[in-house]
């Protein structure tokens, strides 16, 4: 949020995690950032029951970013998809940053592996190459997904979304996309 805040007339963070709320909120400078803790699947009703009035007849853009929806249970991630469609709304914009697919072995062997107190330690067994998913056993059970430019293609037509660009952006791929008319 702290890049891009002078650039809106708010910039609103959220997240689960009310530890990194609090240190995000002990960092904040300026009048322009918001840090909300709550439930991605339920962001609409956070953002009215926290947000200023005033992004409700603004264009919006609404992001996750850092590989975010690589962590968040499969189960779940249309709802969030869902969500972030509802609040960016027709005239919005929609921002998503996976991890790249492309680098998936790289992560795997030299950070994960190498950080094994970050997602716990794990063997050959926690890596699927062919999903380029890597899930770490008991007690941890942290589960990251990496996501090629096609899937994310194939995840904004499933959402019904237009895009507006899918690129690889070195370890990262960006997708920026509309809301198609008439979606749900």
């Amino acid at each position: 949020v702290y890049p891009i805040a002078d650039h809106f007339r708010v910039a609103i963070g959220v997240d689960f995690n009310a530890n990194f709320i609090n240190f995000c909120m002990s960092q904040m400078k300026g009048d322009k950032m918001k840090f909300v803790h709550g439930d991605a699947a339920e962001l609409v009703s956070l953002m009215k029951r926290t947000a200023p009035e005033h992004i409700w007849t603004d264009t919006k853009i609404v992001a996750c970013v850092g590989n975010t929806m690589g962590i968040i249970p499969v189960w779940l991630k249309p709802k969030i998809y869902q969500q972030m469609k509802e609040l960016a709304g027709p005239k919005g914009i929609v921002i998503i940053v996976y991890w790249n697919a492309a680098w998936f072995g790289d992560a795997c062997q030299n950070f994960y592996h190498a950080n094994p107190q970050l997602c716990g330690p794990f063997t050959g067994e926690a890596i699927d190459l062919s999903s380029t998913t890597l899930t770490t056993p008991p007690p941890v059970c942290y589960r990251s997904h990496w996501t090629g430019v096609e899937e994310a293609r194939k995840i904004l037509r499933e959402n019904q979304m237009e895009e507006i660009i899918v690129e690889e952006r070195g370890k990262g791929v960006l997708v920026a996309a509309r809301v198609l008319p008439d979606s749900k």
